[in-house]
């Protein structure tokens, strides 16, 4: 405690305002939010309208914020005008961070005492010039950043000498301070030569300026950084053959937005540089490619250069532009990494990748304007090639004037197309699919963004590839169909963003090396995974699956077969309605995710083969968040694995919907479980009660319609039985094999074999009787009912004998069918004898249908003719 008050004092000797120490221990008065304790690494000073101990108050409010631990102060964002600050601070921190203040000056002596200072920021204020001593005591400094100020570069800004103290400044950062149009600038090299421990520095670029002879003492610069427009203030405008002469040490150098006219750039500018293994010309579209060529020309045997960036050096609207083999020629021997990106590249000349270095390993081209050309046939000889970016690029500005016409479309390549048969592989019409050669050491294609449009139908690759990585997001592929052949060692294949709507199963069938798959942000619906057929039965390798945000609502059972070896699947945000799924072959899962889907439930199948996962991987998980999970009866076994297994990975706040509608987050879902328990038994036993009701009461009524409507449920029984045995149908159903079928008694044989049967015969009716007619072996029933059907009429004999039969009754009651069904008039009685008792059931028949009696053994001879005539005439009649 007494240091703290011991320190306190020397603070407000040395400050004309009265300094307050916070302390966690003796601060009573408002505190900032901000505020750490000195055990949580940091202290604050403060001034300005807060009450000391002893009633004193200050005028001005000021906070830097301390850290013990690593000393260090911050300073940045007070609003100060002058460094008076400074004295309040430990004398021991080696950071200090000054900036976005209002500092116009930085007085003599004023980091006097810091000698332990490393870093500083005195970046974003309003510094109008330095001073000799403006860095005394600074011998530990090794970061200067004094960026965004109005420091003009000249003498009077940066005096001989200013530098001098910063004998350990390894990195500098002044841009963002000249200002570009003052032609009286110039790089005050007197006084960086001070700087010979200097590495890295970044400065504004002037017009037609060099860097002068004072550079040469910076022995130890590598790094030197021009940028322009949002990044600082660089205006070349030229480069000559004298503008890094004196700067030869640099081995990193970057020119970036710095409006190089090409026109105006000289072929000998790099040549004072022969450690220089990085340059970055992007973003100075005037400079075009023709007058860089000549420029790396000068240097192409000699240089070290193994980047080079030369992103937008044409102007982004040009309608196409042509790469030639003598840009290629010009390029350093020792390149390994080219960017060439946004430079409305259409097409390159024969050969050109035959002229690229042979070092290659990486090229980025994308944001181009590519077509689709026989240079691609020679790809494979990029030999060392291991990376290919070929997507989207830069974002420009809307035109202000006229792309210049400096250049035609494909501008100095020659036309090479030819009719000439020496290269089978490109001539229209020969093949059904091209063979694509690649790189031999070739590892990954990037494609994002780079506005394909394609159907992708079969293609084919050389299958000596070494290919293991193809990333084509945000491009736009609708229909996936393949097969895509020659990938072997293909391991990962992203295609998320693609617009796919239809994945044919044979595009993975040659794809069987893949181990990470991803297709999220697709458009696949139900159409891609509601097939018998699993799309990925070929991808035996495959371990991650990402298939969310396709809108996927139904998904087959089989359709994860064959993934045996995969270990993460993503299904989130998808309006899965049912996972009824079989994924008990995947028996290395890690890890499921249904988060945000429209599942509310499980199969037990599938809940049961998530467990025996479980038992086989102890690190297995699901992740079943954000999904409003039925708590229902006839969801209760679910409800119950949900509250005993160990799958999920978070069975915290479920939101449970009930079956009275209400829908609530859930922090106890074992207490619901065992509420559901008690309310779903009393339910079930009134549902078990009203069912087996319920059951009985249909059982009874179709026991009463069945013995209602027995006779003719038979009919059509035997008639199906009837219809299904004939050879063939009846042409016309008024077309009858017989004209009548006799109905009789057995006991009556005599009278209708030798009596009934001749008369009818006589008169040309063809008849049917049981005695001659009935096919022997069959069922008596089945010859009933066909005796019926095939017989336009039926003639029951009506006798005692016959309202005793059992058989002749059943005839009569299928020939009352018959009527009923067909409608036609089928029933007719002759009357043998006086009946007075009939049965009930053949005495309603009777009533029903018409009858004629028989005559008795008084009739004469007359009125027996008369009466055959008549039956005969009856049974002819419709």
């Amino acid at each position: 405690m007494l240091q703290y008050i011991f320190l306190a004092v020397l603070a407000t000797s040395a400050a004309p305002e009265v300094l307050r120490y916070q302390s966690s221990k003796n601060v009573s008065s408002r505190a900032d939010p901000n505020f750490i304790s000195k055990e949580g690494q940091s202290d604050k000073y403060s001034f300005g309208n807060l009450t000391t101990e002893f009633g004193s108050r200050v005028s001005k409010k000021i906070h830097c914020k301390i850290n013990y631990s690593n000393p260090s102060a911050d300073c940045s964002r007070l609003g100060s005008s002058d460094l008076k600050l400074l004295a309040s601070l430990p004398t021991n921190i080696t950071r200090l961070d000054l900036s976005f203040n209002d500092l116009s000056f930085i007085d003599n002596q004023a980091f006097l005492n810091f000698t332990l200072l490393e870093w500083l920021s005195i970046s974003h204020n309003n510094l109008q010039y330095l001073k000799n001593g403006s860095f005394l005591g600074l011998l530990k400094l090794t970061m200067l950043d004094l960026s965004s100020n109005n420091l003009s570069m000249n003498t009077e800004t940066y005096p001989v000498g200013v530098f001098k103290p910063l004998k350990a400044l390894q990195r500098l950062t002044i841009h963002n301070n000249t200002h570009i149009n003052d032609t009286d600038l110039d790089y005050p090299h007197e006084a960086f030569a001070d700087l010979q421990n200097l590495e890295y520095l970044r400065l504004d670029g002037l017009q037609n300026k060099s860097l002068g002879i004072g550079f040469q003492n910076m022995t130890s610069l590598t790094t030197l950084i021009f940028r322009g427009k949002d990044e600082g203030h660089c205006h070349f405008q030229s480069l000559t053959n004298e503008t890094f002469e004196n700067v030869a040490s640099i081995r990193h150098l970057e020119i970036i937005n710095c409006r190089i006219n090409g026109r105006l750039l000289e072929d000998g500018v790099f040549v004072p540089l022969p450690n220089l293994t990085f340059l970055d010309v992007s973003h100075n579209d005037a400079l075009r490619f023709e007058n860089l060529r000549k420029a790396l020309s000068a240097i192409t045997d000699i240089s070290n250069i193994t980047t080079l960036k030369m992103t937008n050096i044409v102007n982004p609207y040009h309608p196409g532009l042509c790469v030639t083999n003598d840009f290629a020629q010009s390029l350093p021997r020792k390149l390994k990494m080219l960017n060439a990106s946004s430079n409305s590249i259409g097409t390159l000349e024969m050969g050109v990748l035959q002229f690229m270095p042979k070092t290659v390993e990486q090229i980025d081209v994308s944001s181009n304007k590519f077509a689709f050309w026989r240079y691609l046939q020679h790809l494979d000889k990029l030999e060392s090639l291991k990376v290919l970016i070929l997507g989207g690029g830069d974002v420009f500005d809307l035109p202000r004037y006229y792309p210049p016409a400096y250049a035609r479309v494909y501008d100095h390549c020659k036309d090479e197309i030819s009719s000439t048969t020496d290269e089978p592989h490109f001539l229209y019409g020969t093949l059904s699919y091209l063979t694509q050669p690649l790189p031999p050491k070739l590892r990954e294609v990037n494609a994002i963004a780079a506005e394909f449009n394609n159907h992708l139908s079969e293609f084919h690759f050389n299958e000596t590839n070494q290919l293991t990585t193809i990333n084509l997001d945000s491009n736009n592929f609708p229909i996936v169909k393949g097969p895509i052949k020659g990938l072997t060692f293909l391991r990962r294949l992203s295609m998320t963003g693609c617009k796919i709507h239809e994945i044919y199963p044979t595009f993975f069938e040659f794809l069987g090396s893949l181990e990470f798959l991803n297709m999220s942000y697709n458009v696949l619906g139900d159409m891609a995974l509601n097939r018998n057929r699993s799309l990925f039965i070929h991808l035996v390798n495959l371990t991650v699956l990402d298939l969310s945000f396709n809108n996927i609502w139904r998904i087959s059972p089989n359709a994860f077969k064959g993934l045996d070896n995969l270990q993460f699947l993503y299904l989130q945000e998808n309006p899965i309605l049912k996972f009824n799924v079989f994924i008990s072959h995947m028996h290395s899962l890690i890890f499921i995710n249904f988060t945000s889907t429209n599942l509310v439930s499980l199969p037990s199948h599938v809940t049961n083969e998530l467990e025996n996962i479980k038992q086989n991987s102890a690190n297995f998980t699901i992740d079943f968040s954000k999904n409003i999970v039925h708590c229902f009866c006839s969801k209760i076994s679910f409800i119950k694995w949900l509250t005993k297994t160990r799958v999920l990975a978070n069975t915290t706040r479920i939101t449970c919907t009930f079956e009275d509608g209400n829908k609530r987050t859930v922090d106890n879902l074992e207490e619901v479980y065992n509420n559901m328990k008690k309310q779903c038994a009393s339910n079930l036993e009134a549902f078990s009660f009203i069912i087996t009701a319920t059951f009985v009461v249909i059982l009874a009524i179709i026991g009463a319609i069945v013995f209602r409507f027995r006779w003719k449920l038979r009919y059509l029984y035997y008639s199906a039985i009837l219809h299904y045995k004939k050879q063939t149908d009846r042409a016309n159903e008024e077309e009858f094999e017989y004209d009548v079928f006799v109905s009789y008694a057995h006991e009556d044989h005599y009278f209708v074999e030798n009596t009934l049967y001749n008369e009818l015969q006589n008169a040309g009716l063809k008849v049917f009787i049981h005695g001659r007619h009935f096919t022997a072996g069959n069922f008596i029933t089945e010859n009933i009912v066909r005796a019926v059907q095939t017989s336009r009429r039926t003639l029951v004999v009506l006798t005692q004998c016959l309202s005793k039969s059992t058989w002749s009754r059943y005839e009569i009651q299928m020939a009352n069918m018959e009527q009923d069904h067909t409608g036609r008039s089928v029933l007719l009685f002759l009357c043998m004898e006086h009946l007075p008792h009939l049965p009930h059931e053949i005495g309603m028949y009777v009533a029903r249908n018409t009858y004629i009696e028989f005559p008795n053994s008084q009739s004469t001879e007359r009125e027996v003719s008369l009466f055959w005539k008549k039956l005969v005439s009856d049974l002819k009649s419709q």
